[in-house]
């Protein structure tokens, strides 16, 4: 056995979920692994090449820290079986799992995947309603949840500590709106956490929209099914109103693009059409507005401070 896949087993077995693991790349296993510790919640993310394992009974007597799994596949694909069904999650899903089940997952290609841990009884009486399952992201509560689960891996350390609450407090609300729905509950969520899966919804919707010159706050509102008073409110319980927030998300995405040298031959115009300003003008007053000169000037400046820093041997601006 390579010395690599027998660290893996041994890190594995170590870990919160052991599991008896076999593959074809014994002999040249590359895999990594890191963990944050978000406090409430674990975020994993690893990646590895083709593996079998197998959660079986004797391990889950010997060690189960009763933790449900949200894994989210970025790339390759995986199968899960259990003792009733068996399902496959492509690039793109989620797997909702937890550790008090048997279950064997066998990946045929290399996987990376974002793994959250969180302990089951967080999810209270919801819990025992949440069975096994696999979910898109392309839309609804499963992309809500993969948008949560990519932005916590990437800002998790950029976040204050108040953010990352919330989004893992979120991540608890959404989990709870799966099991409910699965179950067809009729009773009402409590508000608090129906706002933060809204907010957060309002917020994927307008990313995947920011260059769209029709995307307003009524838009956003009609397409989540709520007044747009009601969305105002969400968005200014976090500081800025709906129109701020997507004028400033678009204006950072222009203010990156105009810095970028990779993209130093883009016109000014169509940089602003990109994010959302087809009209030049319009662009050049609401960019001056925020940083101070036009976008032309404010690009030009920025190269004539990388070019002296160059000169005299300083690090870039």
């Amino acid at each position: 056995m390579g010395d690599r896949f027998a660290a893996w087993c041994d890190l594995m077995s170590g870990g919160v979920v052991p599991m008896i693991l076999e593959s074809e790349y014994q002999r040249d296993f590359r895999a990594s692994t890191e963990m944050r510790d978000l406090g409430l919640v674990q975020l994993v993310r690893t990646s590895y090449p083709p593996l079998r394992g197998r959660r079986t009974a004797p391990l889950i007597r010997r060690s189960d820290p009763e933790l449900m799994l949200l894994s989210l596949n970025i790339r390759g694909r995986q199968v899960t079986q259990r003792p009733d069904r068996e399902w496959a999650t492509d690039p793109g899903g989620i797997v909702i799992n937890n550790t008090s089940s048997s279950a064997t997952v066998i990946n045929t290609t290399r996987v990376l995947q974002l793994v959250l841990q969180l302990p089951r009884s967080v999810l209270g009486r919801e819990e025992r309603r949440l069975q096994t399952m696999s979910m898109v992201t392309s839309g609804g509560i499963g992309g809500t949840l993969a948008y949560v689960m990519a932005d916590l891996a990437r800002n998790a350390d950029q976040h204050p500590p108040a953010v990352v609450s919330r989004l893992c407090l979120t991540v608890i609300d959404l989990l709870n709106s799966v099991a409910r729905l699965a179950a067809g509950a009729r009773e009402p969520m409590s508000s608090d956490a129906t706002g933060r899966i809204r907010y957060l919804q309002a917020v994927r919707h307008i990313l995947l929209r920011l260059g769209d010159p029709a995307l307003t706050a009524g838009a956003v509102a009609q397409a989540l099914g709520i007044s747009t008073r009601h969305l105002d409110r969400l968005f200014r319980a976090e500081g800025a109103s709906p129109a701020e927030w997507i004028r400033r998300e678009r204006l950072a995405r222009c203010q990156q693009d105009l810095l970028d040298p990779a993209q130093q031959a883009l016109p000014v115009l169509e940089v602003g059409a990109r994010w959302g300003y087809p009209d030049p003008t319009t662009f050049s007053r609401v960019f001056r507005r925020e940083f101070g000169s036009p976008p032309a000037e404010y690009r030009r400046n920025h190269r004539l401070l990388q070019r002296q820093a160059t000169r005299y041997g300083s690090d870039p601006v």
